[in-house]
């Protein structure tokens, strides 16, 4: 595939998903890093690198990564726990509201008002 129709499709990719998503992924800095390389297996291989990379840096960061897993868990659970007891209580209000509430005394207004006239 030559290096000018691989840019084209690259271009119109990246106009397309700006127009449908609303993201502008050709202002992100790894898209220049994509228009400097002219072949897919370039850009495979750029791909590549930032796999590696980031393998790299998570594998480096294992110990945080490990120490964090159980925080999250437990804050995930909390917050669900916490979650159900305020809808509990959202419910409860209601149902003490809607069955403590004194009806509304009828007033005399759907009745015609009597004239005082005499």
């Amino acid at each position: 595939m030559p290096a000018i129709s691989f840019r084209a499709i690259l271009d119109k990719a990246l106009a397309d998903y700006r127009d449908q998503i609303g993201v502008e992924l050709d202002k992100h800095p790894f898209v220049d890093h994509l228009r400097g390389h002219d072949s897919p297996d370039d850009v495979l291989k750029l791909l590549e690198d930032k796999a590696n990379s980031f393998k790299v840096y998570r594998d480096g960061n294992r110990k945080l990564i490990n120490w964090l897993k159980p925080v999250v868990q437990t804050i995930h659970t909390l917050s669900g726990i916490l979650g159900e007891a305020v809808s509990l209580v959202n419910r409860m209000r209601w149902i003490v509201l809607f069955t403590f509430r004194r009806p509304a005394s009828r007033s005399h207004s759907n009745q015609p008002r009597q004239s005082s006239s005499v």
